[in-house]
């Protein structure tokens, strides 16, 4: 008998698979809030962390939108067969969350130290702008 190939998914890409199976079938609607991450690692058997990584990827793929303090909701229907594994090309969403950390944080650097008396002023603008935006809401 030939060796065959054993496919290897980490466990948030099954997590993921199976909400976004659920997302499809109707069982989570667009606009509906999920249940709490605590009540949906308990219902899958998972770890909150392996959880929230299957979610940042069906935030990635536009499924669901995760607002702090508000809750998990579903903005969008898989369009996708649910029986296909979610696939991301590369890493996972945790070291596309780290490159952006270390990315990021070099660039806000350059920009300290490169900065203008009128960037700075335009940044202040920008921030009393949205101070002034955020107390109307």
């Amino acid at each position: 008998m030939p060796i065959a190939t054993v496919e290897n998914r980490r466990l948030y890409r099954q997590i993921a698979a199976q909400l976004s199976a659920l997302i499809a079938s109707g069982e989570f609607a667009v606009g509906q809030r999920l249940p709490s991450e605590r009540e949906l690692a308990v219902q899958l058997g998972v770890s909150r962390p392996s959880l929230r990584e299957a979610l940042i990827a069906l935030e990635l793929e536009g499924l669901v939108e995760v607002r702090v303090g508000a809750g998990i909701w579903v903005t969008a229907a898989s369009g996708r067969d649910p029986a296909t594994p979610v696939q991301h090309e590369g890493e996972g969403p945790f070291e596309l969350l780290r490159a952006r950390w270390l990315i990021e944080g070099e660039i806000a650097a350059m920009a300290a130290r490169e900065a203008t008396a009128s960037d700075l002023a335009s940044i202040r603008d920008s921030l009393t702008e949205m101070e002034r935006l955020e107390k109307k809401h």
